[in-house]
């Protein structure tokens, strides 16, 4: 009977967290895409199989309860990008400031940063380019970092550069393309005096081209986006403090239908690992269409909470009201020789506090 349950519920909420639905995007970047394709399939790539197939689940959107509006407060500040974004340098898990990127804009004051772990090419001596769809990008042989006036933005990561002809092995590390914004402590949302927190995207998978089949190995290779978001202890005095668990909201993976739900610890696999708890549900950007997730996220964060704190775990004898929402991190991670590109737009996460 609990297990029967356990399933129901992550249905639910793989049904409530993702739909789809058509959303216009930048005018160009459709022919671009299938420019892109054509010239690809001259060179023998083998597509997404799934790329024009797809779950219509617009019916089982949440709404944000506009009436708490005044008790909410927003995650994530520059939501247009306009105050540039830091680039950290390609070392794995380095934080290493490599310069801002600016897109063009004056006065930045940057609150995002760009991870390119584990990549053969920075773009940090990279030019600002425009598009005529109104991109403002920055762009070399390794990826792309787009944003739009229509408040989209573009990640697109280039394995077939980045990997050449060799086939990842077991612990070698890969290239990571990382939109992340730290939370705390600018925006203070303490888990346990939430009421909702609620999540909003709008996203498409471009394209995802796969170059080394036969030789891919479902537990090895793949072009997969993550959403990450970290439930830390901020409490100075804690034995804690630091110490931090991960939510990872389902987008999109070559592998499968669905991105599958995830249980673990992130240790071995590659050669820099966190050894936090990442836990998640399964879900899916997969089909070439625009899609809508608007899902209250809370019960998932609190439904990780009896794993991550259980007796022998880094987290045994936690508080919850020391865990707040500390940072959130949208990208690409692509372990094999993929090209791969999703758009995003509205980009939200929203809490409403108890009084």
């Amino acid at each position: 009977m609990n297990t029967f349950k356990i399933k129901f519920f992550f249905f639910i909420l793989l049904v409530g967290l993702i739909s789809c639905e058509k959303v216009s995007s930048p005018d160009n970047s459709q022919d671009d895409n299938e420019k892109k394709k054509n010239e690809y399939e001259e060179l023998g790539y083998r597509s997404d199989p799934t790329y024009a197939k797809g779950i219509d689940l617009s019916r089982n959107l949440e709404e944000f309860d506009s009436t708490k509006m005044d008790k909410s407060v927003e995650a994530f500040a520059d939501r247009d990008f306009k105050r540039g974004i830091i680039l950290y340098s390609p070392i794995e898990g380095s934080l290493v400031q490599e310069t801002v990127l600016s897109f063009g804009y004056d006065n930045t004051d940057p609150v995002w940063t760009l991870a390119q772990w584990a990549s053969k090419y920075s773009l940090k001596n990279v030019e600002f380019e425009t598009k005529p769809n109104g991109d403002r990008l920055y762009q070399n042989e390794g990826k792309t970092i787009a944003v739009n006036p229509d408040g989209s933005f573009q990640l697109e990561l280039l394995g077939k550069n980045e990997w050449g002809t060799h086939i990842k092995q077991p612990g070698e590390s890969w290239p990571h393309l990382y939109l992340t914004q730290p939370i705390y402590p600018s925006v203070k949302i303490p888990i346990a005096k939430c009421e909702t927190i609620f999540f909003s995207l709008d996203g498409i998978r471009e394209y995802c081209f796969n170059y080394m089949h036969p030789a891919m190995s479902l537990t090895q290779h793949t072009a997969h986006v993550v959403i990450n978001l970290t439930i830390q202890n901020r409490n100075t005095d804690s034995s804690l403090h630091g110490k931090y668990y991960t939510i990872q909201l389902p987008c999109y993976d070559y592998r499968y239908d669905f991105a599958r739900k995830i249980n673990r610890y992130d240790i071995g696999g590659k050669e820099v690992v966190t050894g936090a708890l990442m836990y998640g549900m399964s879900g899916t950007f997969k089909d070439g269409k625009w899609h809508k997730a608007r899902k209250d996220i809370l019960p998932h964060i609190m439904e990780a909470w009896p794993i991550a704190t259980k007796t022998g775990s880094p987290l045994a004898g936690a508080d919850i009201n020391d865990f707040f929402l500390a940072k959130a991190t949208i990208g690409w991670e692509v372990s094999g020789i993929f090209d791969a590109s999703m758009r995003f737009k509205n980009y939200s996460i929203r809490a409403v506090l108890d009084e």
